[in-house]
């Protein structure tokens, strides 16, 4: 009888170490499940800030070469307002060198509407 209660109270340690060990394993697999989440959750959300940025990027670059053409055929006004609608929709931080390239082309168009050479 001794040696069966014996035999119990192993059982017991051992089932009670069991379940100790199970609870740490399944914390620590919450735990990286939670970080991979997070992570995958940065990647899509940068995709998509990208995503965003090349269609912004885009239509720029189409406005720009808009403007530009009209700035060719000596429509200067309407290649003024093209290029000022340029301006209220990008910033010199996140897009520099057309940021620039605007400004410059803004300057030409200003040089040319104050010599009277307005619409040809």
């Amino acid at each position: 009888m001794f040696k069966l209660l014996h035999l119990l109270i192993l059982m017991d340690k051992d089932l009670r170490n069991n379940n100790e060990r199970d609870w740490k394993k399944y914390f620590w697999m919450a735990v990286v499940g939670g970080i991979l989440l997070l992570f995958l959750f940065g990647v899509y959300q940068a995709r998509n800030e990208y995503n965003e940025y090349e269609k912004l990027r885009n239509q720029v670059d189409l406005s720009l070469q808009k403007a530009f053409n009209l700035q060719n055929a000596g429509s200067f006004m309407e290649a003024r307002n093209e290029y000022e609608g340029i301006l209220n929709t990008i910033s010199s931080n996140r897009f520099p060198d057309e940021y620039v390239l605007t400004q410059n082309n803004l300057g030409y168009i200003y040089q040319n509407l104050a010599q009277g050479q307005d619409e040809k």
